[in-house]
C-alpha cells in the first residue's frame, strides 16, 4: 500500500509537470503569433502610407465616405509635383521602381515618360509644360489644362504596393471674364 501511494504521488507530480510544460508551450506559441501579427500590421501600415502619397493625386475622399474616392482633377503644377515624387522615389530605390506613363501627346512634346520615371528629371521640359498647360490668357478668357492620375487594378503588386501610374489629360477649365469656370 505504501508503494502504491508513492506511485500515485509520482504520477501526480509528472501530470502536474506535463500541465505546466503545456501552459508554457501554449504561452510561447501565443506570444510568437502576436509578434508575427504585429509585424504584419506594421507592414500593412507602411504599404498604406506609401500608397496614400500617390493615391492623394488620384482620388478625393470625403468625410462621409472615406473608402470611396472620386477621381481628382489635377492642374499642371500638381502633375509636375507627382512627376517629382515618382522620380525622387525611383532615384533611391533602383530595384523598386514606380512606372508612370503619360499620353503620347505629352511625351512627344515635353519628354519621354522614362525621362522622369527613373529619376532623370532633367530631360523633361517642365517649364514648357507648365507654361503651356497652366493658366493661358487668350484675350477674352483664361483657361488651363486638367489632368487625372489613374491607378488601375493592375497598378498594385502582390504585396499591395503601387507600381504603375498613368496621367491622362481630361480637358480644360475655361475661366470667363465674369469669373465663372466651365469644364470642357
Amino acid at each position: 500500500m505504501e508503494n502504491a501511494s508513492k506511485a500515485l504521488i509520482m504520477a501526480a507530480g509528472i501530470l502536474i509537470g506535463v500541465i505546466v510544460l503545456s501552459i508554457f508551450a501554449y504561452e510561447f506559441i501565443t506570444i510568437s503569433n502576436t509578434g508575427e501579427q504585429y509585424g504584419e500590421q506594421i507592414r500593412k501600415r507602411q504599404i498604406t502610407e506609401f500608397n496614400s502619397q500617390f493615391e492623394a493625386y488620384a482620388y478625393e475622399y470625403t468625410y462621409e465616405n472615406p473608402n470611396l474616392g472620386t477621381p481628382r482633377r489635377l492642374k499642371a503644377q500638381e502633375v509636375v509635383r507627382l512627376f517629382y515624387l515618382v522620380s525622387d522615389w525611383n532615384k533611391g530605390n533602383e530595384s523598386d521602381q514606380i512606372d508612370i506613363t503619360v499620353p503620347n501627346s505629352i511625351a512627344n512634346k515635353y519628354g519621354q515618360a522614362t525621362n522622369f520615371a527613373y529619376g532623370k528629371q532633367d530631360n523633361f521640359k517642365y517649364e514648357m509644360f507648365l507654361q503651356e498647360k497652366s493658366v493661358v490668357n487668350d484675350g477674352t478668357q483664361k483657361s488651363y489644362a486638367l489632368f487625372q492620375c489613374v491607378i488601375g487594378n493592375d497598378a498594385y503588386d502582390a504585396n499591395g504596393r503601387i507600381r504603375k501610374l498613368r496621367i491622362d489629360e481630361i480637358g480644360k477649365m475655361i475661366i470667363n471674364p465674369d469669373g465663372t469656370e466651365i469644364f470642357k
